[in-house]
C-alpha cells in the first residue's frame, strides 16, 4: 500500500508541474516543431514564489532549445527528483537549469547523473545551502550572503546610519548562511563604531497570529527604535514576508533601509508603492519610480537595494552557460572565465563574482546598490 500512495504522489507531482516535453516541445513561430539539436531545461519557482519563470519563459519564447517549467509551491524531494528525471529520460535535454534549487536538489543531480552523466546541471542556489549543492551540481550560483553581511552595513554607514538593528529569529539563525551573515554584520558594525542591536521577531511559521503579527509587531517596534535611538537607524529583517511593512514603517519614521534580505528592485518597494512591475523586464524604470515616490517622503539617499533581479540573472547566466556546453564552447567542468564573462555581460557590469573557498564550482555574487 505504501509503494502505491508513492507512485501516485509521484504522478500527481508529475501532472502539476508546470512542464511536460509535450507543452514545451520547440515550435516556429507558425506553431509547428521544429528540430533542434539540443534542449536547456530550465525549472523554476511559480509566479508568486519568484521573477525567475517570467526569465525562463521569455527564453524559451526567443529559442527554440529552451524548453521551461515549473515546479509548485510546496517542493517535496521526491517531486524534485521525479521532475528531474523527468527532464532527463528525453535524449535531447543536455543541461538542466534548476533556479531556485529546493528540496532534494541533491539526489536529484545524482539519480539524474547515474543514467545521464553528460547532462550539465546547474543550480541557482539561494534556497539551499550553496555549498551542499555544489557537492553534486556542476555549477552552483548563490548570492554571496558573506560579502553582503559586511556590504549592508558599509551601505548603511554611507547613509549616516549610528545604529543597526537586526530582526530575525530563532528558525532562521539554524541557517549557516544567515547565521554567517549576522556574524559579519556584527563585525563591521563593530569596526565602524555602529551600535548592533538584535530583535527578536515574531516567526511568521509559529506566531500564533502568523504573518499578520510579525507585520504589526516590526510597524511598531520601527517607530520604537527610533525614539530610543534616533532617525539615524538602520533596520534590516531576516523574514522576506515582512518587506513591504518594514518599508513602510522606516519612511514614516524617515530612517535607513540599506537593503532587503534579499535586494532586488522588486521585492517590497514595487507592493508598498503599488508599482506594477509587469513582467519584471524592466528594473531600471520600476527602480526611477521607487525614487520618484521615496523623494516624495523626503527620504532620499536613505534606502538602497540591488539594481537588479538576481533570480532573473541566474537565469540568464545559466541559460547562456549551457548553451555553452551544448554547442561545445565549455566542457562539463567549470570554465571559470566564460562564467565570470557572462556575470559581467549580462548584469551589465553590476555584478561581482568569486568562487567559494571549498567549492570552486560555486560562484557567488555580490551587485552594486542603487541609491533610490
Amino acid at each position: 500500500m505504501k509503494k502505491l500512495i508513492c507512485i501516485l504522489l509521484c504522478l500527481v507531482c508529475l501532472a502539476g508541474c508546470t512542464k511536460t516535453k509535450e507543452e514545451n516541445s520547440p515550435a516556429a513561430p507558425g506553431g509547428a516543431a521544429v528540430d533542434v539539436p539540443y534542449k536547456i531545461a530550465v525549472i523554476t519557482g511559480n509566479a508568486v514564489y519568484s521573477e525567475a519563470v517570467f526569465e525562463a519563459n521569455r527564453q524559451a519564447a526567443a529559442d527554440p532549445c529552451v524548453v521551461a517549467g515549473t515546479f509548485p509551491d510546496d517542493m517535496s524531494a521526491e517531486n524534485t527528483v521525479s521532475i528531474c528525471m523527468g527532464y532527463a529520460e528525453d535524449p535531447l535535454v543536455k543541461a538542466i537549469v534548476f533556479v531556485r534549487a529546493v528540496a532534494g536538489i541533491d539526489e536529484a543531480v545524482r539519480r539524474v547523473k547515474e543514467v545521464r552523466p553528460d547532462i550539465l546541471f546547474i543550480a541557482g542556489a539561494d534556497t539551499e545551502d550553496a555549498g551542499f549543492v555544489a557537492q553534486t551540481a556542476d555549477l552552483v550560483m548563490a548570492q554571496d550572503m558573506y560579502t553582503m553581511g559586511t556590504e549592508v552595513v558599509n551601505e548603511a554607514y554611507r547613509m549616516g546610519a549610528k545604529t543597526f538593528i537586526h530582526y530575525t529569529f530563532a528558525r532562521h539563525l539554524l541557517s549557516e548562511p544567515v547565521l554567517r551573515r549576522r556574524e559579519e554584520m556584527v563585525k563591521r558594525c563593530d569596526e565602524l563604531g555602529i551600535r548592533f542591536i538584535d530583535v527578536t521577531s515574531p516567526d511568521p511559521h509559529t506566531a500564533e497570529g502568523g504573518g499578520g503579527e510579525s507585520r504589526l509587531f516590526v510597524e511598531e517596534d520601527v517607530s520604537t527604535q527610533v525614539g530610543d535611538y534616533g532617525a539615524n537607524t538602520a533596520f534590516f529583517s531576516t523574514d522576506c514576508t515582512i518587506h513591504t511593512y518594514l518599508i513602510k514603517a522606516v519612511l514614516e519614521n524617515g530612517a535607513i533601509y540599506p537593503q532587503q534580505c534579499c535586494p532586488n528592485p522588486f521585492h517590497g518597494y514595487t507592493a508598498h508603492f503599488g508599482i506594477d512591475a509587469g513582467e519584471y523586464d524592466d528594473p531600471d524604470g520600476v527602480l526611477r519610480e521607487i525614487s520618484r515616490q521615496i523623494a516624495a517622503y523626503g527620504n532620499t539617499g536613505r534606502m538602497a537595494t540591488w539594481p537588479l533581479s538576481p533570480d532573473i540573472l541566474m537565469v540568464k547566466v545559466g541559460v547562456e552557460y549551457a548553451r555553452a556546453y551544448c554547442e561545445g564552447q565549455v566542457e562539463i567542468e567549470l570554465d571559470r572565465e566564460k562564467a565570470d564573462s557572462l556575470f559581467e555581460t549580462l548584469s551589465d557590469g553590476r555584478a561581482s563574482v568569486k568562487a567559494m573557498g571549498h567549492a570552486p564550482n560555486c560562484l557567488l555574487f555580490v551587485c552594486e546598490y542603487y541609491m533610490l
